[in-house]
């Protein structure tokens, strides 16, 4: 994996430097460093525990596409996060909201795909949780 690869990566779920920092026992500045030229490459380690970030956010996004598509709403509402504190309070899985909220792009960008009307909801706007869903 090149250090774009893992920045690119990083990116699409929703992560931040820190968020990465803090799952690998590392400084933000070390995150960073791994991302830029004329540095160490990103150990292992780190690549290991992304790529298994990426496996569950592929996971989350076709449990929730699944569980959309079985159902008979006309509109499917995505629960979307303002913030760290609001995704903390709604009860969640543990983890950056970034991370949901790139699960919640991804499914309405399938959801879309499939000709399903959708609309995205803060948690004190209206949005509710999938049933037998950790989303």
């Amino acid at each position: 994996m090149t250090k774009a690869d893992f920045r690119a990566m990083r990116e699409a779920l929703g992560l931040t430097q820190l968020d990465v920092a803090d799952a690998c026992g590392v400084r933000a500045l070390t995150v960073k460093r791994w991302e830029r030229p004329g540095f160490p490459e990103p150990p292992e380690d780190a690549v290991e525990w992304l790529e298994g970030m990426a496996d569950l956010h592929d996971e989350m996004v076709g449990q929730m596409v699944d569980l959309a598509l079985a159902s008979t709403a006309e509109e499917v509402r995505i629960t979307y996060f303002r913030d760290q504190a609001q995704y903390d309070a709604s009860g969640r899985d543990d983890g950056p909201f970034g991370f949901a909220n790139a699960v919640a792009r991804d499914v309405a960008a399938e959801l879309a795909r499939e000709g399903v009307d959708v609309t995205f909801a803060y948690p004190d706007d209206g949005a509710v949780s999938a049933p037998g869903s950790r989303y």
